[in-house]
């Protein structure tokens, strides 16, 4: 139910975030399995989205809709109790987008710890 309440309060974040600029935002969506979901990405481009956590590394290559959004589901899953940090990273040919994520495990106290602003690529 906890995580419940987090996937709903990151969705409305990205939401009202998306609606303020527009610029590419992410959201770590579910931990079982970990599930990323972003938007403002632009219509049909190639997403590739990547996770770290603890010594995991999992990438993934996605297109995102006609309208700048995307899904990206992962095999693995995060522990419901773990307290580790999750960094995501979006990046497109323009684009590169980062956040970093506490999942609200037992005990961990904050949900969400940064979120880089956009910075083109070089």
């Amino acid at each position: 139910m906890r995580f419940l309440c987090l996937t709903v309060a990151l969705l409305a974040v990205a939401g009202t975030a998306a609606g303020a600029t527009s610029g590419p935002r992410l959201a770590l969506t579910d931990i079982t399995p970990l599930t990323v979901a972003g938007v403002g990405f632009g219509a049909g481009t190639d997403v590739h989205v990547s996770i770290r956590f603890g010594q995991a590394r999992l990438a993934k290559q996605v297109e995102s809709t006609r309208t700048g959004r995307f899904v990206a589901r992962f095999r693995r899953s995060l522990a419901e109790s773990s307290c580790t940090q999750v960094t995501i990273t979006a990046t497109t040919a323009r684009t590169r987008v980062t956040s970093k994520i506490v999942p609200a495990g037992e005990g961990c106290g904050a949900e969400r710890v940064t979120s880089d602003p956009v910075s083109p690529r070089p």
